[in-house]
């Protein structure tokens, strides 16, 4: 269909021209009769600008696509020929019927005569000036073909050398020597940067790379030759030991690769030239250690099942990736750490996630900390193992937040003071789930504010619901509850039940206070109730 439109709009300009000289010679007979001897000059001063048009239409035509697309190539077809003969004739034949006209209405024979044979000259020379113009078309249309040729030339040349510069960098990550395996790591580094269409295919490879399993040091590589290994003791370590230690930092380059060109500004805050945009990463799997990311900028991640040694820092991060089952300009998807096991500290400073976040199932071993995180789409804690502190500071959630059968055995704050003046954060859109999870030690949700919207029954007006959620007793804790919560005792003697305050008011064992006796303290009333929407519990010093 676009070719169709292209020739169709090819065909009329080449008419319109011809038109617009036979409209010209007509208006120059006109104005003066005795134009009529000097018409040939003109004749060739309108054809000559009438080629310009075509030319120019021509360039219009050919500057419609990508000079490096494959297109195929049309042959002119008989009837192109026809029409040009028949344009050249019906050229002719306008400019001597219309001078002709003019030349019989002059009064003197002499004249006329004179005047006839001007318009046979004229004529003549328009159709030898309509020939010469399609002449030039075909000559330029000869051109146009040279440098297409030459264009796909130069095209499948730099083609072939990416690709053997691909092919021969990827065989170098197979290479049992490590100082191969980097090379082949900087050369396909070398091709994304010079190629961008070609940028995401090098990230898939070094996401591959990263993906495989981490080997083993060896039976014969204990622990302190390890050590002695990272310290470049050279007769420490044994061969394996050191293999192992190489491959550490094979991988170490390979995560330097992708931390280098998803930063998208410089420390000065300037454009990163380096910067690789509209990016996805699949680490599911992975072995990363000590994984960091700053002012980044990608698409969609998926970390599932990966292993963060040395615990992982995102700041000033972006995930520009719709929420699950839509579709964007940013594909599809959110980021997933689903099953991940964080060896070390989890902490996420000034981080977006433009879709869904999936945490389900992961382990954080460490310190969490999500300071002024924004969660657009859902945010899924579900399972989640928290072993240390858990602390949100200035973050917001838009949509539901998950904390089904998560686990706290450290402290959980929502709070600030660590970084941002006001630590609020914010649960809005739908409703925060806390259902059956497990609180070991403090709980306080002093800068907590709830404003979602109820979905289930066992949710409270502002949102929240801890159905069927456990507290430990325990001496030297505080526990602050959201509004409308509190604990009574259950569980046996170790655990305090959750419940909504709302639901449970006529029972005198239900208080906002957690003690380490019976489980249950004296009624604080009023005194309970905190101004950002909590309910106080102070830690108690009997035994």
């Amino acid at each position: 269909m676009q070719a169709r439109k292209q020739k169709a709009g090819f065909v009329a300009a080449l008419l319109l021209g011809v038109v617009g000289i036979w409209a010209a010679t007509s208006v120059l007979a006109i104005r003066d009769r005795e134009i009529a001897p000097y018409v040939p000059l003109s004749g060739l001063l309108l054809l000559a600008a009438a080629a310009v048009i075509a030319v120019g239409c021509g360039f219009l035509r050919s500057s419609g696509g990508n000079r490096d697309e494959l297109r195929p190539m049309q042959v002119i077809s008989w009837w192109w020929l026809l029409a040009g003969l028949l344009a050249v004739i019906v050229a002719a034949w306008l400019s001597f019927a219309t001078l002709s006209f003019f030349a019989n209405s002059s009064p003197s024979m002499a004249d006329q005569a004179k005047l006839r044979f001007d318009a046979v000259k004229t004529s003549l020379t328009v159709g030898a000036g309509a020939a010469g113009l399609i002449a030039l078309v075909l000559g330029f249309r000869r051109q146009w073909l040279s440098e297409r040729a030459q264009s796909h030339l130069e095209y499948d040349a730099r083609e072939q050398r990416v690709t053997d510069l691909y092919t021969k960098a990827a065989d170098q990550l197979g290479h049992d020597k490590a100082a191969v395996r980097l090379a082949g790591l900087y050369a396909l580094e070398r091709v994304a940067q010079g190629n961008p269409e070609h940028r995401q295919t090098v990230v898939d490879v070094i996401c591959a790379y990263l993906r495989m399993p981490l080997p083993a040091p060896g039976p014969s590589a204990s622990a302190q030759e390890l050590r002695q290994g990272e310290d470049g003791d050279s007769n420490g370590p044994t061969e394996e030991a050191r293999g192992f230690q190489e491959e550490l930092h094979v991988r170490s380059a390979a995560q330097g690769i992708l931390f280098k060109h998803l930063k998208r500004r410089d420390s000065d805050l300037k454009t990163n030239a380096s910067f690789w945009q509209g990016i996805d990463i699949n680490l599911s799997g992975a072995h990363l250690r000590a994984f960091a990311l700053e002012d980044s900028e990608l698409r969609r991640a998926v970390f599932h099942g990966a292993t963060f040694e040395d615990g992982c820092f995102l700041a000033r991060v972006t995930f520009k990736g719709q929420p699950w089952g839509t579709r964007g300009p940013y594909g599809i998807g959110g980021v997933e750490f689903n099953g991940c096991t964080f060896r070390g500290d989890l902490t996420l400073e000034d981080v977006e996630f433009s879709g869904d976040a999936s945490f389900s199932g992961a382990q954080v071993q460490g310190h969490a900390y999500f300071g002024g995180t924004t969660f657009a789409g859902e945010a899924d804690f579900s399972e989640v193992t928290f072993e240390s502190g858990c602390h949100f500071e200035a973050s917001r959630f838009d949509d539901a937040a998950n904390f089904k059968l998560a686990e706290f055995r450290g402290d959980l704050e929502f709070n600030d003071g660590i970084i941002f003046a006001d630590g609020t954060t914010t649960f809005g859109g739908l409703e925060t789930s806390f259902e059956r999870a497990t609180f070991l030690r403090c709980v306080d949700f002093t800068r907590a504010k709830f404003t979602g919207k109820p979905v289930s029954d066992a949710a409270t007006p502002n949102g929240v619901s801890f159905e069927g959620a456990i507290a430990k007793k325990a001496n030297d804790v505080s526990r602050n509850w959201p509004t409308g919560w509190a604990v009574k005792p259950g569980q046996g003697k170790s655990y305090l039940s959750v419940v909504a305050t709302t639901a449970s008011s006529d029972d005198p064992d239900v208080r906002g206070n957690d003690q380490p006796d019976d489980g249950v303290s004296e009624p604080t009333g009023d005194k309970g109730a905190d101004p950002t929407g909590t309910t106080r519990s102070t830690p108690s010093a009997a035994g």
